[in-house]
């Protein structure tokens, strides 16, 4: 749902070639059903989640050959693609809470990495993380994000990264019950 809770975005595929996918908006009501995003017919977007000023949602696109991450402008049309032509494959996750942010899941060399882009600059801002399988990157309170982290010898834990220091602390640790975590 949109911030005031009027409009919701949605993907579907209206046309006959099963590969396709679009983004949509409609009214929460179910009317007034409108295709936002469509950048060629066989490849796939989607629209996710809302920024906060309610004008503008989080888009993917696999049109250049691999998975893109940007930011539709609902008023314009446009799409400010964050992911270069070429680029590694990313996935949109949410934008912050104050509007700054757009997180995305990397994947290159077989490694998913979380991320930030600034939406202002589209500069984009690694995160100092533990080697390990990072995955589900949520915002949490203020500058603070929630992290999925495992590694080939663990259980994932729920890590809690500070934009501001650039640290992070374990929030929930993984549960082993009876395992010993030596074994693994």
């Amino acid at each position: 749902y949109s911030p005031d809770g009027r409009r919701i975005s949605l993907n579907t595929n209206e046309s006959p070639d099963l590969r396709n996918m679009d983004g949509y908006v409609m009214n929460a009501d179910g009317t007034g059903m409108r295709r936002v995003l469509h950048v060629q017919e066989g490849s796939r977007e989607s629209v996710g989640h809302w920024h906060p000023d309610g004008t503008h949602l989080t888009a993917a696109s696999d049109a250049a050959g691999h998975g893109r991450a940007g930011l539709l402008d609902l008023t314009s049309g446009e799409v400010k693609w964050f992911t270069p032509e070429g680029g590694p494959e990313e996935t949109p996750g949410r934008i912050s809470p104050d509007g700054q942010w757009l997180s995305v899941t990397r994947n290159a060399d077989s490694t998913l990495t979380p991320l930030l882009y600034s939406l202002d600059t589209a500069a984009p801002r690694a995160l100092h993380l533990p080697p390990g399988l990072c995955s589900g990157t949520q915002y949490a309170l203020g500058q603070q994000l929630l992290v999925g982290h495992s590694t080939t010898t663990t259980r994932a834990d729920v890590l809690l990264y500070d934009l501001t220091t650039d640290t992070t602390g374990t929030l929930i640790p993984a549960e082993y019950g009876s395992l010993n975590p030596g074994q693994f």
